[in-house]
């Protein structure tokens, strides 16, 4: 007797595994996906189990996409037609010109992201950018500045199913109105909030995002965590789970570790501790910033 197996499909055409091994045993599983530039049939990620014939119960077929191009321009608003030309293969390129009695425009589009509207107010610091993809890791930051503290870490396979918009963080400056109450006990910790895109996206496993905080607050007076913008609160900002494993608090580097579940508007807050005894009121302390690098955050 010898032990049922069946043969992993071979990551060509674009199809890539969460494992390397060549056979997997009866009843195992490999979970499969697409690389960036291929359409997958039926879906991904798409998880294959090993049944009695020795043959995986479903395969996942990756097919290279192309982008529609005929009619991807107005013609009448000076594009020189580019003939026989119905798609563009992923990674390709066009050389789109102007008609005769035209030139290019000297304004170029910039790229704003979608804001809250209680941040409508906020000053855009920063913008970043990465496309989606569900079958690999994604990680997005650091990025320049003191906000280069910021990232984003996604797990293959844990991008949402069928979500084609881009990942995106917004960093931005912290305007009046979104403070929470005195009676939160609460304070930012950071002088800017990140706001992560595509909004409302719910990932299929736990992602973690890393922000700045202040590394002076005392950390027997404060407990700093990571929060998310809820307007409907009466704190205005609920906090989120901290990194299960390992340390999320990272004092030398200034950061701390949160695991989500879905994007919004995110920052770090302090939650000031009850103290027994005297030394002053803690709740009337003002952040100054401490590390000199501008992550101080306002009173709460």
């Amino acid at each position: 007797c010898q032990p049922l197996e069946c043969q992993v499909p071979s990551t060509t055409a674009g199809l890539i595994l969460d494992t390397t091994e060549k056979v997997i045993g009866y009843a195992e599983t490999v979970t499969m996906g697409c690389q960036f530039g291929f359409i997958p049939t039926p879906q991904d990620p798409l998880v294959g189990t090993c049944k009695e014939n020795c043959q995986l119960d479903q395969v996942l077929s990756c097919v290279e996409g192309n982008c529609p191009f005929f009619n991807a321009f107005d013609y009448s608003i000076g594009v020189k037609p580019v003939a026989s030309l119905d798609a563009v293969p992923y990674g390709g390129s066009v050389l789109i010109e102007c008609a005769d009695d035209y030139m290019l425009s000297d304004e170029e589009a910039t790229e704003v992201p979608n804001l809250h509207p209680d941040f409508a107010a906020a000053e855009l610091l920063d913008y970043t950018s990465l496309p989606a993809s569900t079958g690999q890791a994604m990680n997005l930051g650091p990025i320049s500045g003191f906000w280069g503290r910021m990232s984003v870490t996604i797990p293959a396979f844990g991008w949402p199913t069928g979500e084609t918009r881009p990942l995106t963080a917004a960093t931005l400056s912290i305007p009046d109105g979104v403070h929470p109450p005195p009676s939160s006990k609460l304070t930012f910790s950071s002088s800017v909030c990140f706001d992560f895109a595509p909004e409302g996206a719910t990932f299929l496993r736990p992602i973690t995002v890393t922000l700045p905080y202040n590394t002076s607050q005392d950390p027997s007076r404060w407990r700093v965590g990571v929060y998310k913008y809820d307007p409907t609160t009466p704190n205005l900002w609920v906090e989120q789970p901290l990194l299960a494993t390992g340390s999320p608090l990272n004092p030398a580097a200034g950061t701390v570790t949160a695991e989500l579940r879905s994007f919004s508007i995110y920052t770090s807050m302090a939650f000031r501790l009850e103290t027994v005894g005297g030394g002053g009121d803690a709740g009337n302390e003002t952040d100054t910033g401490g590390d000199g690098d501008g992550d101080g955050g306002g009173s709460g």
